[in-house]
């Protein structure tokens, strides 16, 4: 899963975060920089709305030397052209391409807090979406679990609540006024996602 987040003038625009599934059959850090980079450019190229319109000014990567090269091999192969750094978490480290050793900033620097809080809002967007994706999918599988309750049923009661989370938090007697559903299915759609521990 990769997250890429936007900041404009030095502060965070929720508004045009993008999360990625990762799609490609490997998985190693360097093939997830660079499908989620080629992802992210492609759209800019055929934009399904106006927020990848535009081209970044720089593009940081939370890495190495290895992650900014699979950076900007993704970039080259969407043929756009963006300053990208990496910033190593270890020693807080900025890699630059095209120079072997990386740039140490002074700890009260100014510069290095933008990055370091860039890629901390990045990891922070991760994690919140895997928790989000992890508790929808368990609660999903509780109301394919539920006796009597097939996928036109699931479907016809995420369309009257809109999530997962939110036919949880119905009462039984809005559960029994989605169409199909009735008060005794209701009432066992209602313990089961109730059960204590679930």
């Amino acid at each position: 899963m990769g997250s890429l987040v936007v900041f404009e003038d030095g502060l965070p625009k929720k508004s045009d975060y993008r999360k990625f599934i990762i799609k490609g059959e490997r998985k190693d850090d360097l093939s997830s920089v660079y499908e989620v980079v080629s992802r992210r450019f492609k759209e800019q190229s055929h934009p399904q709305d106006s927020r990848f319109a535009y081209q970044p000014a720089l593009l940081v990567i939370d890495g190495a030397a290895g992650q900014v090269k699979a950076a900007v091999a993704a970039l080259r192969d969407c043929g756009v052209s963006v300053p990208v750094v990496g910033l190593a978490k270890r020693l807080e480290e900025v890699w630059v391409v095209n120079q072997v050793d990386p740039v140490i900033f002074a700890r009260n620097s100014h510069a290095l807090h933008l990055l370091q809080r860039v890629r901390d809002e990045a990891h922070r967007a991760a994690i919140a979406h895997h928790r989000q994706r992890r508790n929808s999918t368990s609660l999903h599988s509780q109301l394919d679990e539920i006796p009597g309750v097939g996928p036109v049923m699931i479907k016809s009661l995420l369309k009257v609540f809109g999530s997962v989370k939110k036919v949880r938090q119905a009462s039984e007697a809005e559960l029994s006024g989605v169409p199909g559903v009735g008060p005794k299915t209701a009432e066992v759609i209602w313990k089961n996602l109730h059960l204590e521990g679930s």
